[in-house]
């Protein structure tokens, strides 16, 4: 019985969160967006508390002797909590990117770990990964640049359910440094790559927030950036990211 109580209390946090999400999507549209930069980080602030008491929950059943039934429920439950952390770390990034030290970060270091960090995912979609990467730092937030790379990363993988190639490139100037990532997957039409900058709108085959590549974008511009994209449906995208060169790399 304890175990039902606990697992309703769940569903019904779960389904208060999603409601929540919905209710901005409602709103943004009436919104500023400085007005919903805010929102977001105020909805990841107060939806962080209950599902760390959640996850408490749910390790403290996993302790408990169930029976295979219940440990099926108990595993769904986990994974939509994953998910639900994850759609909070959305919304906070999404809110404000721009914090931290700044320092001199080399690219393709980042590149590299974004790959190792992800290649369980192509393997999963058995996608083929392509490197051509130069040697170049740009003055930036590290953890920031990371996670824009593997928000554009994550996007080209997605689109290739049946296959494909990544192919990332990166060259440097005195000037700039600037990185391609090509993928071979569904591609978007001319109005999905329109909408791809609007908060919350994401492809059918995406289950996220859709603040992924808006908020790769933002970071990219946040230190001087910019990214262009462009794309056929059924050929795949390339997304250009172009960055303000850092001083050469010793």
């Amino acid at each position: 019985m304890a175990v039902l109580l606990i697992m309703c209390s769940l569903l019904a946090a779960l389904a208060y969160i999603l409601y929540l999400h919905k209710s901005i999507v409602k709103v943004e549209k009436k919104l500023r967006k400085e007005s919903l930069y805010h929102l977001a980080a105020s909805f990841g602030h107060e939806m962080r508390q209950p599902l760390t008491v959640i996850q408490g929950m749910l390790q403290l059943i996993r302790e408990e002797t169930i029976n295979e039934r219940q440990r099926e429920y108990l595993e769904t439950a986990m994974n939509e909590l994953n998910r639900s952390e994850q759609m909070i770390q959305d919304y906070q990034l999404y809110a404000d990117p721009f914090f931290g030290k700044k320092e001199p970060v080399h690219i393709r270091t980042e590149i590299q770990d974004v790959v190792s960090r992800m290649r369980p995912f192509m393997k999963k979609n058995n996608v083929e990964i392509r490197l051509k990467l130069d040697e170049g730092a740009v003055h930036g937030e590290r953890l920031r640049l990371n996670q824009c790379f593997w928000n554009i990363c994550e996007n080209a993988v997605e689109s290739m359910k049946n296959g494909g190639t990544l192919a990332i490139s990166m060259h440097v100037n005195k000037k700039q440094v600037r990185v391609t990532f090509s993928d071979t997957g569904a591609g978007m039409t001319k109005e999905q790559i329109k909408r791809l900058g609007e908060p919350y709108f994401s492809l059918a085959e995406s289950k996220g927030t859709g603040l992924g590549m808006m908020t790769a974008a933002r970071i990219i511009e946040g230190i001087g950036g910019h990214m262009i994209i462009t794309s056929e449906k059924g050929k795949g995208t390339v997304v250009k990211v172009s960055l303000p060169s850092d001083r050469p790399v010793e």
